[in-house]
């Protein structure tokens, strides 16, 4: 009846701890599939009209804390010239954690290697954010809001089709280069934050309007303007 009894509880438990987190990180066995990894992009303005860097530093920072396993991040300058590669602040992609394959709660060795690549993740974005720390804005000349728009419809295009793609634009949206290079946003998720124009209301909003309607053209499945202290996650997006 002992062994009997011991039995039951270990089957129990093995079905509660099989799908749960363990420690606060993701079960043993859980991997992402494509339609769950995403790619971000995220420009921020450094030419001397906008002045909200530090506090897109935070929404940054944010994003890096939301990134999980097979997630891309690009950080990029928005400047004179943003469709160089060189506006690349950096770049992270969290790797897929190992599938592991064990059905047991108690596998030591299993939950030792499941959190060594947690540890990795945990490292990777901590590499991120003190890169963005490190950041001192340069104050450019003029604004290439379009060069940053084709850099980012290249990046989007590296992935397969499953992912789920995010654009996020920190800036006052006064393109003054011209270049008008092409772009496509067939699917992708515009958010711009910290929107600073003008100080005349009616200014800004045909300046919002015009841009929604720019992006909406170039195939973005939903466009939003946040003002910088509002709150902005991914998952809510």
């Amino acid at each position: 009846m002992k062994r009997l009894y011991l039995l039951y509880l270990c089957t129990i438990l093995a079905g509660t701890f099989g799908c749960q987190n363990i420690d606060g990180v993701e079960s043993l066995n859980t991997e992402p599939n494509a339609e769950s990894r995403r790619i971000i992009v995220l420009g921020i303005d450094e030419t001397g009209s906008y002045k909200l860097w530090e506090q897109v530093k935070t929404v940054a920072f944010g994003i890096i804390d939301q990134l999980g396993p097979g997630d891309i991040f690009y950080c990029r300058r928005i400047v004179e010239a943003s469709y160089l590669d060189d506006c690349t602040i950096f770049r992270v992609e969290i790797p897929l954690l190992k599938r592991i394959d064990t059905e047991n709660p108690f596998d030591r060795k299993a939950k030792s290697l499941h959190r060594a690549q947690v540890f990795q993740v945990g490292l990777m974005k901590k590499e991120a954010r003190d890169r963005l720390s490190a950041v001192r804005f340069t104050n450019a000349q003029h604004t290439d809001i379009y060069g940053f728009l084709a850099a980012a419809s290249d990046r989007f295009r590296l992935v397969p089709k499953e992912f789920q793609r995010f654009l996020i634009i920190a800036s006052d949206l006064k393109d003054n280069v011209g270049y008008k290079a092409s772009f496509d946003l067939t699917g992708v998720r515009v958010g711009v934050i910290g929107f600073q124009s003008s100080d005349d209301p009616g200014s800004t909003r045909a300046l919002k309007k015009s841009w929604m309607k720019i992006f909406s053209d170039a195939g973005a499945s939903k466009v939003i303007f946040l003002s910088i202290e509002e709150p902005f996650t991914l998952d809510g997006f």
